[in-house]
């Protein structure tokens, strides 16, 4: 052809292509007549293939030739959809119900994962297993090995997941190092380093010392920005320099206990009527 077309769409002979220049259909009938059906460039009769999607021959759509696009895989994947060059490249039978979008997106996913998506270049990259997790942004759950029932959104939320369950990470680098289960960190920079069940919101909320803590509740712009304690609670908007800092100027500073009476609160702010 002489050039090749780094995008899906239609060149202009009317020819439907995909990134590597491959002339895939033809939108118009044999007779000239408006584009209502797709068709086959092969010979009568055959169905063509679209190919060239990833490194292990993933042919994700099957164009046949009464104008049906199904989706086709490699033996025993079932249910999936790759886009992108290396997207699910290590499929294997028992996959199923997996979609990838994306440059690498799911590049190792193998085995019997279910139900995880990944859109954006490199996004849940390492995932070697896992099931429903959904996933999307520019690496984001990157170096996450076999996630499960998890959320990571925007560029390398929820970095490092590792192979834990029920976490929620959006925003930039929100939960990057959070290689625990059922933590919430919502806004760039929140729960950098966390343990178990914890919520930070907030840009740099929870963001952490590189101690893991469990069980804290952090709310505010880089409120608890520098806790290492388990069961703390923190409502704050500014950087206090460090742990004593946050304690000190927090608006809220409390420590859960299972025991009610237990718990303490400091309210470091004048209380009026």
């Amino acid at each position: 052809m002489g050039y090749k077309i780094r995008a899906i769409g239609l060149n202009e002979s009317g020819n439907l292509v995909i990134p590597n220049g491959v002339v895939l259909i033809n939108t118009s009938s044999a007779d000239g007549t408006a584009a209502a059906t797709f068709k086959a460039t092969t010979a009568t009769g055959a169905d063509k293939l679209i190919s060239g999607v990833n490194s292990s021959g993933m042919t994700t759509f099957k164009v046949q030739n009464n104008g049906v696009i199904s989706a086709f895989g490699p033996a025993g994947v079932t249910s999936c959809v790759a886009a992108g060059d290396f997207a699910f490249a290590a499929a294997t039978s028992g996959s199923t119900q997996n979609t990838a979008f994306g440059w690498y997106a799911l590049n190792q996913l193998t085995g019997a994962s279910s139900s995880n998506t990944a859109v954006g270049a490199s996004a849940g990259y390492g995932h070697t297993g896992g099931a429903e997790n959904t996933v999307m942004g520019f690496q984001a759950s990157y170096a996450s090995s076999a996630p499960t029932n998890s959320v990571a959104i925007g560029c390398r939320a929820g970095y490092s997941m590792g192979a834990r369950s029920h976490n929620t990470m959006v925003g930039w680098n929100a939960g990057y190092n959070a290689n625990s289960d059922k933590n919430v960190s919502i806004g760039s920079q929140s729960g950098n380093t966390l343990g178990t069940k914890n919520v930070c919101v907030g840009y740099g909320a929870g963001y952490g010392s590189g101690t893991y803590f469990n069980s804290c509740v952090m709310i505010g712009h880089d409120a608890g920005l520098y806790n290492v304690e388990d069961n703390a609670f923190y409502v704050d908007n500014a950087d206090r320099t460090n742990t004593a800092g946050d304690k000190a100027g927090a608006l809220f500073y409390g420590k859960f206990n299972t025991t009610p009476a237990s718990q303490t609160l400091v309210i470091n702010a004048k209380v009026t009527a």
